[in-house]
């Protein structure tokens, strides 16, 4: 009535996964490290940001090169066409810069997360071992794949060359369009190439060093609750007697309730498995 058109909001919750609980033992602190940690590898890669960084300097090295033969076709002359490209082109190498940078970062931080992974794992296995017995279902594979050092070491040497490259053609276009600072001193390739090494050893994978691939799984078996120790068998037990239920607040009132489900003792995982249609006349605020 009146010309509101109604939409129907459909929510879906199939399982809420506490970050925290008094009955928590060390193990399920380090198995939700482990699987935070887990869970952002795994977004970096379903991404593929550092494969989508390679393929843009492969790009921004092609459209450079399309600029610098037009450029050189024509390199006596100084028509605002050719300071337009030279403009350009000092535009592109910036971005290749930054984009290399970009790249060295994201492989480090992926092989910064593998290793705390492992760290993460280890501290886990120990607890474990600690007291007797294995309280989740946590585990971690890794897939090593081997490198070729001879062709690793021929990459990062090209990148180096190519980079000190950059930077030069960077310095000569400023330099040419009176851009650089008045006490800035003269291109050293030599300061360049030990710089960018010094990045290089900083963050990128050392040549020779396998990849390191983790595979965080809730797939292992916890201990059977007859081998258990009295006092854990009764913290399990306490965690199996703990309901939940999720109440649904739309811009401010209660919309639903869903049905009590209980507390998953070893993941401490509440599945819920609901979905709520509701009804609106407008965009919600909040929910």
């Amino acid at each position: 009535p009146g010309g509101a058109q109604r939409s129907v909001l459909l929510i879906s919750i199939g399982a809420l996964q506490l970050q925290d609980h008094p009955l928590f033992l060390n193990e399920h602190a380090l198995q939700q490290e482990l699987r935070s940690l887990s869970m952002q590898l795994s977004d970096a890669r379903e991404r593929e940001l550092h494969l989508l960084q390679t393929q843009k300097i492969s790009e921004l090295l092609a459209a450079m090169a399309v600029l610098r033969a037009q450029l050189d076709s024509g390199a006596a002359a100084d028509t605002d066409a050719a300071k337009t490209s030279r403009s350009r082109l000092a535009s592109l190498a910036n971005e290749l810069l930054q984009t290399r940078l970009r790249r060295d970062e994201q492989e480090c931080s992926e092989r910064l997360l593998a290793r705390r992974m492992l760290r993460v794992w280890t501290m886990l296995k120990e607890a474990r071992s600690q007291q007797s017995f294995a309280a989740t279902r946590a585990r971690l594979q890794f897939q090593c794949i081997p490198a070729d050092e001879a062709v690793d070491a021929a990459t990062l040497s090209a990148d180096l060359e190519a980079e000190v490259n950059e930077r030069q053609l960077v310095h000569e276009l400023m330099a040419r369009a009176d851009a650089l600072p008045t006490n800035a001193p003269p291109f050293s390739a030599d300061d360049t190439r030990a710089d960018v090494a010094a990045r290089q050893a900083e963050l990128r994978r050392p040549a020779g060093e396998a990849t390191m691939l983790p595979v965080y799984s809730e797939a292992s078996e916890p201990t059977k609750p007859e081998e258990l120790p009295r006092a854990e068998a009764r913290r399990q037990a306490a965690a199996a007697r703990e309901q939940y239920y999720c109440v649904f607040i739309l811009d401010g009132r209660v919309v639903c309730t869903t049905a009590l489900a209980s507390l998953h003792p070893q993941d401490f995982c509440v599945r819920v498995e609901t979905t709520v249609q509701v009804q609106l006349l407008a965009t919600p605020r909040s929910l």
